[in-house]
């Protein structure tokens, strides 16, 4: 039997399923899904029935119901109940431009998303479950991650700068040259 990495990726507390990500040694993932049954015993369903292409970025929604993706290779961000992969809807970037990974909002409807724009610009998105979609800011350079404050009101881009989500007003945070922003914590 080969050998293979698996990857938890979200559990879904309320339907009893967890989704995993299994790499073979060749490099294919699967998507797998497994469910709790009636009698307490898992039941492991491998969905899609082909192994994904190694070139996809996986990641779950906070409230572990959803999961998205990134196919680099086909420029598509692909998105599902976890445990349904068939029910897949698709959302794309313009035409002539790229998507990068999404990163989930923390209340699950939507995801942030750098849109490379050539030949150098990015351009930074907010992309919801429902198909709409907005610009919070044009003409950046991204240097290092994107994530969201808790609430969900800012997203950190980089190392410095941070973007108001309602209204994409975004200040740039001067650090020292070898400090970077690393997370962000809500006190109320």
């Amino acid at each position: 039997m080969p050998q293979r990495f698996i990857t938890p990726l979200a559990w879904d507390r309320r339907a009893q399923v967890i989704a995993s990500l299994s790499q073979a040694q060749d490099g294919s993932l699967e998507y797998q899904v497994i469910t709790v049954g009636a009698g307490g015993q898992p039941t492991r369903i491998v969905i899609g029935g082909t192994a994904l292409p190694s070139d996809v970025f996986i990641t779950a929604s906070p409230d572990g119901v959803w999961a998205a993706g990134l196919w680099r290779s086909e420029n598509v961000v692909r998105y599902w109940p976890i445990a349904s992969f068939d029910a897949r809807k698709e959302l794309r970037p313009a035409a002539g431009t790229g998507a990068g990974v999404p990163i989930w909002s923390p209340d699950s409807r939507g995801m942030a998303v750098v849109v490379a724009v050539p030949p150098t610009a990015q351009r930074l998105e907010i992309w919801n479950l429902d198909g709409s979609r907005r610009t919070l800011r044009d003409s950046f350079g991204q240097q290092g991650g994107l994530f969201f404050q808790p609430d969900g009101t800012v997203l950190y881009v980089g190392c410095c700068t941070a973007v108001d989500v309602a209204t994409g007003h975004s200040v740039d945070i001067m650090l020292g040259q070898s400090e970077r922003i690393r997370a962000s914590v809500l006190i109320k």
